[in-house]
């Protein structure tokens, strides 16, 4: 499938940043819709995901082949706003596609929050169950099942793509390793000679936010809607979902 015109939800994060010059690198035309509007890119709309008028707005105008739905909230106490903007966000978007009769290619962002804890001393991979802990991971599992049900009830060209950890320029410093990146620069910088640590212990799959856009791009161009992209085709709950993953460091 030839594809050339995305809109991107949440352009202005650190995913969507790297999508965006990962699509431009390739020759696509590139729209963006982010609350922040914050973004090197001249056509990013600002507004909330939640206002389909909004929505309307940039979907007529732009008509995009492909959409990118990466606007989420990731970090919150409030479990109010997380399952607006995650869930009722993504039912906003694909309602907003239906009244205007679009059917553009749409990959949602999901995470590996919605496998849960982990599994004892075993790496997770994509055969587990869902098993989501936190209210951030519960709206992203039923963000999942939402975006699915188009493809069920009205076979809109559905992708879920489940990211695991991701490492690379410009990620917030609030996260483990990009926390450890700038305090190791400013140790270099102001000879500080500690660095604080969580636990140590624990292993994860990390992912290059750069080799993460360039499957999303993959998944939209050469991806099946609502079917798992691996061997594996048990008939589960999980058959739907699309995931990549990365190496495994301690």
């Amino acid at each position: 499938m030839q594809v050339s015109r995305a809109l991107i939800t949440g352009i202005s994060g650190f995913v969507g940043n790297h999508l965006a010059r990962q699509l431009l690198d390739q020759g696509w035309q590139i729209f963006g819709f982010d609350k922040r509007g914050v973004n090197n890119l001249n056509n990013v709309y600002t507004g909330d995901i939640t206002d389909r008028d909004a929505l309307k707005n940039v979907i007529k105008e732009f008509q995009p082949d492909v959409v990118f739905h990466l606007a989420a909230v990731i970090k919150s106490s409030d479990p109010e706003l997380l399952y607006k903007v995650n869930l009722l966000g993504t039912v906003a978007l694909f309602d907003t596609l239906m009244y205007l009769s679009a059917r553009p290619v749409v990959v949602v962002a999901s995470s590996s929050a919605v496998y849960g804890s982990g599994h004892g001393s075993r790496p997770i991979s994509e055969k587990y169950m869902s098993r989501p802990v936190t209210h951030y991971a519960i709206s992203k599992l039923a963000q999942e099942h939402a975006a699915l049900r188009y493809f069920t009830a009205y076979q809109m060209p559905v992708m879920v793509v489940r990211m695991f950890n991701l490492l690379g320029p410009g990620q917030s410093p609030s996260l483990a390793c990009s926390a450890f990146a700038r305090q190791i620069a400013l140790a270099e910088a102001c000879g500080e000679g500690e660095i604080l640590t969580g636990n140590l212990n624990s292993y994860r799959d990390f992912v290059d936010v750069r080799d993460a856009v360039r499957a999303f791009a993959l998944a939209a161009e050469k991806g099946k809607a609502a079917r798992l992209h691996w061997r594996r085709r048990k008939e589960r709950p999980d058959r739907f979902i699309t995931s990549a993953r990365g190496a495994r460091c301690r």
